[in-house]
């Protein structure tokens, strides 16, 4: 689950910032790293057109500030803190 919400975060970023190609990769590869991930997903967890018509990735941030607490042991002040940076 939380590997399809970071790919859906890529694709926000490819979408809104112009993130392409390798960079799309590199970004992709560094979350995974800092969440102590072992490797990514193939899928994503909304289609292209909810993701074009999303305004703020708050979602997404959200669910990784979640993930951190449920599954890594965050205090909710950490996991905020790591999921913004």
């Amino acid at each position: 689950m939380i590997r399809d919400i970071i790919n859906s975060l890529i694709d926000y970023a490819s979408i809104h910032l112009g993130l392409e190609g390798l960079d799309r990769v590199y970004a992709r590869n560094l979350i995974i790293g800092e969440l102590g991930l072992e490797y990514p997903s193939s899928a994503a967890k909304f289609t292209i057109e909810e993701i074009e018509a999303m305004e703020v990735p708050d979602f997404f941030i959200h669910e990784i500030e979640k993930y951190l607490v449920e599954e890594k042991g965050y205090t909710e002040k950490e996991a905020e803190l790591k999921a913004v940076t």
